[in-house]
């Protein structure tokens, strides 16, 4: 994905921001079974070995201003 991300950036004038978008769940076993099934084995595991009801995440947000350059 960098040389896509690359271009957007560096050939088509967008700007970006990564922004907090964690996921929150009621219990470990809940973030456990939930994330196990969607991110796999080794997140799962790092839940269940860690007990943790917050799981870390980041969304990227990409934008670019009209007149920028030419797509």
């Amino acid at each position: 994905m960098q040389p896509y991300y690359r271009a957007l950036a560096e050939e088509y004038g967008f700007r970006h921001r990564a922004i907090r978008t964690d996921y929150r769940f009621d219990s470990p076993e809940q973030a456990e079974t939930l994330c196990r099934n969607f991110f796999g084995d080794e997140l799962g595991d790092r839940i269940r070995e860690e007990r943790l009801t917050i799981v870390p995440e980041c969304t990227g947000i990409w934008w670019r201003r009209k007149g920028n350059s030419a797509v």
